[in-house]
Order: C-alpha cells, then sequence, then structure tokens
C-alpha cells in the first residue's frame, strides 16, 4: 500500500481514517517514502493533543513537540513508520480492548508506544548506519529530550568513535550502575585522559545489548549544566526544570551523565542553596536516579570532596592516562574516521611519529588528547593546503609550530656562533661549549630530556654580558628577540619571598595573580634569565635546583610550567675574574696567587649553594677580549632598531663615527644592552623627541648624531644640495 495514495482498510473507523489522511497530506517527505517516527508523534499531538494527554498522564505536549521540532531538524538516520506497520498495530490494540475497528485512540497510542519502545512499530530509515536499540523507559520523557543530549542515539547512528583501551574503566562504571544504592559513578581524573569518551563507550554497549540485564534497553542522557540553567530567568523556574528533569530521570531505564559536574555548583543559584547541586542531592541521596559524572582530580577535591553529603552519594573510578601504544590503536580509529570524512591519508609512520612528538615536546597535556589533537591539526592543515596525504616532515613541521620550537635549529644555532664571535661576549672555548650543548638538546640526542637544554651560572665579568647572551640566543636560535623571561632575585632575600615564584595560596592575597614564569608556559621554547641568584633567600635558591633537577615548577595553583625546552642563563655576583674562565671561578684576587682558582670556585659555591651550584652544565666567568665587533655590534643592531623607530615617524637619523666610539668608551667593561638603551635614553632621545614635537614645516628630515669633545651634538644633515 503506498502510503502517499492511502485507502482505509475495513478495519478503520472514519474518523482514524480521517486522521491518517490528514497527517499524510501533510507530510513534507517524497511520496511513498513513510515519515520519520517523530513526524507521526508530532502531528497527532498537533491533532490530538488532549487524547495524548489522557493516555499519558503528566505528558508536557507543549514541551514535547518543541522538542520534536528541534530533532527533526537532524533527521538523518531517525526511524520510520509505514502506514500499513501503524494500522496493524492499531488494529492489535482495538481487538485487545474487544473492538473491531481501531479508533484514532488506538492510532494514537500505537504511535505514542515509540516512546516507551522505539523499536516496536518502527523500520529502519533507509540512511540509518545502525538500528535503534529498544528503549525500556515508560513514560514521556520531554524535558530530558529538550535539555539533554541521547549518547544512545547518537550510538545508534554511529555518530560516536569506537572507545579503545578502556575496558576496566567502562567495565567499574557499568558494576556502580547496577547497584541497589549508591549508583552515581564518579570519573575523576585528569584533563584529557577520555572521561567522556568512557560514557560514550558506555553507550555504544548499551546500544549493541554488551551489557547486564539492569542496563538492557537504558538510555543515556547528557546534561550540561550551561543548558540546565539557560532560560530559566525568573525565579522558581530552575526548580520546576529541575523537577520535571529529575521526576523523568527517576524512572527505569535512564541515565544520566553530568560532564564537568563541578561546573552544576552555584549554577542557577547560589552555591550550596538553590543550585542544581543542592537540587540532585536528594534525588542522590534517595537513589531515585542513576548519574554519571566527571572531572578532574582537583576538582573534585575542591567541589565535591568537601561536600560530604554530596561525596558520599558518589562511587569514584579513577581515570589515569592511556599508555602510548594505547594512543596508537586510538590514533589509528580517529585517523580511519578522519580519513572518511576529509579524504586525507595519514600513515602509520606519521602517527608513531606524532606520539613521539606529543610526548617529547608537549608535558603539559596528557594522552590520547594530545596526540588526537595533533592528528586532527595535521588533516585540518592538509585539507587547507589541498593535499591529499600527511607526510613525516609535514607532521614535524606542524608540530615545531604548535609549540613554538623553532623550524631549523641547525642554521639557528651557526647564526647564533657568528654573531657571538663578531660581538666577543664570551671566550672562543665558552662558546664551544655553549654551541656543542644546544647542538646535542636541539637535535634530541640529550640523555635527559626533562632537564632544561642548557644551563649556564655566569659569574664576575662573564654576569656583565648576560643580557646580550640571553638576546643573541632568543633571536638566533629561537627565532625572536622577546622570548627572553627576565626574573630578578635581588630583592627577594625573605623566605616568605618564594609566593612570588609559586604564587599565594589559596585564600591569601595574590592568590591567582600572574607568575613571573607564565611566559614559559604559552612559549616553552625560550631563554630564561634568573639575575642575582646569589642574593635571594636560601629556600629560593633550593627551589630553582629543583625546578632544573625536575626540569618543572609545579605553583600553588596546581599548575606544571615546564622548562625541558628553555635555555636557563643565571648571574651570580660581579667583578672581574683572572684566568681561563672554565677553572676560575668566583671572586677578583692576585692574578697567579696559589689555588686561586680553587678558591675562587668554592668561594661561587658558598654562595649560590652547592645543590643549585652543581645543576649547571657550564659556570663562566670570564667575559670575550674587546675588540672593533663591540662598535660594530652597536651600530648595526642598537642603532639601528633606534633609527627605524625614528624614521616611522618621518626622522632620518645618521650616526656619527664619533658617536659610535663615544659609546664604546663610555664603559670600561662590556655592559647589557638596556645599559646601552639607557645612555641613548638620557643623551639623545630627549632632543629627538622635542625635534619631533616641533613645527612639522621646520623639522629637519634628516639629523646627525656626533660626539665632540664629550657632548653629543645633534643637528641638521647637510643635503647635497647644500
Amino acid at each position: 500500500m503506498n502510503d502517499s495514495q492511502f485507502s482505509a482498510p475495513a478495519h478503520l473507523t472514519e474518523s482514524a481514517e480521517f486522521l491518517l489522511r490528514s497527517i499524510l497530506e501533510d507530510s513534507p517527505y517524497d511520496q511513498g517514502a513513510p515519515p520519520h517516527i517523530d513526524w507521526w508523534i508530532m502531528a497527532l499531538l498537533a491533532k490530538r493533543g488532549p487524547m495524548a494527554q489522557d493516555l499519558n498522564p503528566g505528558l508536557d505536549v507543549e514541551n514535547l513537540v518543541e522538542t520534536l521540532r528541534l530533532r527533526l531538524q537532524d533527521s538523518e538516520g531517525m526511524p520510520t513508520v509505514p502506514v500499513e506497520s501503524l494500522v496493524e498495530r492499531a488494529c492489535s490494540i482495538a481487538r485487545a480492548r474487544g473492538k473491531e475497528k481501531a479508533s484514532d485512540r488506538d492510532v494514537l497510542k500505537a504511535v505514542l508506544e515509540y516512546l516507551q519502545n522505539p523499536a516496536a512499530t518502527t523500520t529502519p530509515a533507509r540512511e540509518t548506519a545502525a538500528p535503534f536499540f529498544a528503549a525500556k523507559q515508560q513514560r514521556p520523557i520531554p524535558t530530558l529530550e529538550k535539555f539533554g543530549e541521547d549518547l544512545t542515539r547518537l550510538a545508534a547512528k554511529g555518530k560516536l568513535t569506537p572507545v579503545l583501551g578502556r575496558e576496566d574503566e567502562i567495565r567499574q562504571v557499568m558494576e556502580t550502575l547496577c547497584r541497589a544504592k549508591k549508583r552515581n559513578p564518579a570519573l575523576v581524573g585528569p584533563a584529557g585522559v577520555g572521561k567522556t569518551a568512557i560514557v560514550e563507550g558506555l553507550a555504544q554497549r548499551i546500544v549493541s545489548g554488551d551489557v547486564p540485564g539492569p542496563l538492557q534497553g537504558c538510555r543515556l542522557f547528557s546534561l550540561p549544566a550551561s543548558s540546565m540553567v539557560a532560560g530559566a530567568n525568573l525565579v522558581g523556574d530552575m526548580e520546576k526544570r529541575m523537577t520535571a528533569l529529575l521526576e523523568e530521570a527517576g524512572q527505569n531505564g535512564i541515565l544520566l551523565l553530568i560532564d564537568e559536574v563541578h561546573s552544576i555548583m552555584g549554577a542557577g543559584g547560589s552555591q550550596g542553596r538553590n543550585d542544581i547541586a543542592s537540587l540532585l542531592k536528594p534525588a542522590l541521596a534517595r537513589g531515585d536516579i542513576a548519574c554519571i559524572v566527571a572531572t578532574t582530580d582537583v576538582e573534585y577535591r575542591k567541589y565535591i570532596t568537601r561536600d560530604t553529603a554530596l561525596e558520599r552519594r558518589f562511587n569514584p573510578v579513577s581515570v589515569n592516562e592511556v599508555s602510548p601504544a594505547v594512543t596508537l590503536e586510538i590514533l589509528k580509529a580517529f585517523r580511519d574516521s578522519l580519513a572518511a570524512r576529509r579524504s586525507v591519508v595519514v600513515g602509520d609512520e606519521v602517527l608513531e611519529s606524532l606520539i613521539r612528538m606529543a610526548g617529547r615536546f608537549i608535558r603539559n597535556r596528557l594522552f590520547p588528547d594530545k596526540a588526537l589533537d595533533l592528528l586532527d591539526h595535521c588533516v585540518a592543515s592538509a585539507m587547507t593546503q589541498g593535499k591529499k596525504e600527511v607526510t613525516p616532515g609535514e607532521a614535524r613541521a606542524i608540530v615545531q609550530k604548535r609549540v613554538g620550537m623553532p623550524l631549523d635549529t641547525v642554521s639557528g644555532i651557526k647564526d647564533l656562533e657568528k654573531r657571538a664571535q663578531a660581538e666577543n661576549f664570551l671566550t672562543a672555548a665558552d662558546l664551544a661549549d655553549i654551541i656543542y650543548r644546544l647542538q646535542t638538546t636541539t637535535e634530541d640526542m640529550d640523555l635527559a630530556p626533562r632537564e632544561p637544554n642548557l644551563s649556564l651560572l655566569l659569574h664576575g665579568e662573564a654576569a656583565g654580558v648576560a643580557g646580550n647572551l640571553a638576546l643573541a640566543i632568543a633571536q638566533s636560535v629561537f627565532g625572536a628577540v622577546n622570548r627572553v623571561v627576565r626574573v630578578d632575585f635581588s630583592s627577594w632575600s625573605q623566605d616568605n619571598h618564594i609566593n612570588a615564584l609559586v604564587g599565594s595560596p589559596a585564600g591569601y592575597v595574590g592568590h591567582g595573580d600572574p607568575l613571573p614564569h607564565d611566559p614559559v608556559q604559552q612559549t616553552p621554547w625560550c631563554v630564561v634569565l634568573w639575575e642575582n641568584i646569589h642574593l635571594c633567600h636560601p629556600n629560593m635558591r633550593a627551589l630553582l635546583a629543583k625546578i632544573m633537577q625536575s626540569g618543572k615548577l609545579v605553583d600553588n595553583r596546581g599548575r606544571a610550567t615546564y622548562f625541558s625546552d628553555v635555555v636557563i642563563i643565571a648571574t651570580a655576583g660581579s667583578g672581574r675574574a683572572p684566568g681561563p674562565s672554565t677553572t676560575s671561578i668566583g671572586f677578583e684576587v692576585e692574578d697567579g696567587a696559589p689555588g686561586s682558582n680553587h678558591h675562587h670556585a668554592r668561594a661561587l659555591e658558598e654562595e649560590v649553594g652547592e645543590v643549585l651550584f652543581g645543576q649547571f652544565d657550564l659556570v663562566i666567568s670570564q667575559a670575550g677580549a674587546r675588540s672593533t665587533a663591540g662598535p660594530m655590534w652597536k651600530q648595526k643592531n642598537l642603532l639601528k632598531i633606534t633609527a627605524q623607530r625614528y624614521a616611522s615617524r618621518g626622522l632620518e637619523i645618521e650616526w656619527d663615527d664619533t658617536f659610535v666610539k663615544w659609546m664604546t668608551d663610555f664603559h670600561e667593561h662590556p655592559t647589557e644592552l638596556r645599559d646601552w638603551e639607557g645612555l641613548l635614553d638620557e643623551h639623545v632621545n630627549p632632543v629627538l623627541r622635542n625635534l619631533l614635537r616641533g613645527n612639522k614645516i621646520d623639522r629637519p628630515a634628516k639629523v646627525i648624531v656626533r660626539n665632540q669633545d664629550g657632548d653629543v651634538i645633534i643637528e641638521p644633515a647637510k643635503t647635497g644640495g647644500e
């Protein structure tokens, strides 16, 4: 029988025949195609709403119609019901109550049976990925349908990614759900380990029937806190909504998931009073609902554990990071899913390299999330470039960009070597040691990858060039001069000053404020310059030693900052040290004095602390010999940058050789870049800024800066015609 050309069978009443004809005439589906079951329900409720409420006491017709309308927007894979099947079921209901013909009431009851068992009267749609399972709840659930997401429906449509390597955790969740009391599993683990995926795996098992008897036919709804509070503007709206939701969830066959459960604390009201959590607790206490929650270890302790009444309702299930081997299997499944949707090929070699690089360079996140993220990024990058395959080289370049790692460290280190030789701020021997160490660590040849790529302690004369060295490494190796994180320890001499590094404890002033090493979180490939570490409190120096040894700093917010990829340059003391840098360390004594080298090293070790002193790769006390390279560098870098700044304002500057020589002779020993900048700001910039403020008509287009008898002179430059 063709649905679009419906002819009434002998066992339908006239009113039932009229009802079916009117519904089929309004159907938006292709001629002959059976309507989706949600369309049947929505059309019947529109025409026979009071009758439906009579058949199902407590049914909220308005909410149910709105829910069905939203679901029909994504009707792919939704079960359908041919009219002949519907008529047959309606006639069976009529015969059961002793009637020869089925009325419109019997037709309505046959359609509403879908709410109890969607497979009872339906056939799969033509595009359905998997048959919808037989749900067993008995009453309509319009509130859950409206505010929640049915994970079992998504699993039935094949829209959930297969879950691998979590069999034990899924089994623990099922055991808790099958308990008579406290059947509320709490998935507790760090972010990114796959807590939500475990629940999706449970939904897939429910659909396939691979669950114990009490879970057969259950429907699993995810309830975000944001959706539960959305639109609840008036007083009492939240309570009404939660009451209806809990009443629907209390029937047999409904499971709830509240991801990020800590977000419900205070949601919809003040914390502990009229919020979602306080409204949930009575239902959890009575065992009326079965609720799975997920949160991190920190949030569980912060919000759940301290609420003893709420904590007793949950059974924690620990979720830990999966191994690289399991991550590889997860990546393969995700790779195949992406290939079907994106048509981009990713080989096993690329997957293995992504796992290695994720473990090496992304230390503040966990498997499998960080590896999945990299794979998704690689496929997206290939799509934007019109490529059909991701190669190992392209994958590595994408990861390097993602973590801020320089793309060509080999060329960068060579550039550093040339620049350091030209500027001559270190001896040739010390420079060779630095270059060798950087070559080893940046090429993944380091035997201690947790520790910093390079750690230097500059003392005495070498301390004066620490800033220049930091800028040179940042620009040459890491590609930007702003990749220097400078921390001055000279004012942190008290025990409580350690909070300046790790942050104030919770509840104290300053908790949550920015910390000195926060930039390392965003750009782990950088130079960290610790100045005057000999002046800080011993406890702080002990913390610095721990940072260098473990390669990370955990602050009072529980957040880890990793130093595995940084270059640490520390300074201690001042003055000039005699003799070769690697053996003559420390304070100035008479050259050639017996045992002076040993005394220098011992004095520095006592000043810095034995533990911290032993963590540095190199200890350097001697700067490079002065040469003509110093003035050349200042002219090519500092003075060039300053001239560019004024050129953007319309003022061209020419630096006379007399001024460059005066700058070079101004300080007896090499100094840091900021000292030279201060020199310019004192003697040159005030005059140049006054020129910019003056009348534009009278302003010279070009000036020359020279020195005469120790005085800085700035005057208009002569043009070619003058």
